[in-house]
Order: C-alpha cells, then sequence, then structure tokens
C-alpha cells in the first residue's frame, strides 16, 4: 500500500532524493540514523 502510495506521486522506496537530508538536520548519534 504504501508502495502505491509513492508511486503515485512519482517516488519510490529507496529513491535518493536532492537536498535532503537539509543542511541544519542533526544527525542521531546514537542510532547512526539522521
Amino acid at each position: 500500500e504504501i508502495k502505491e502510495v509513492l508511486e503515485s506521486h512519482g517516488l519510490t522506496l529507496g529513491m535518493r532524493l536532492d537536498n535532503w537530508p537539509p543542511s541544519g538536520l542533526k544527525r542521531d548519534e546514537d542510532r547512526d540514523v539522521i
């Protein structure tokens, strides 16, 4: 279902997005995620 929603917006899972992550976004060092 989420794939269908993404596809309806021209997106896919795992795709690279330009300008992401934004430069001001803080990293969560404990979980190694943004």
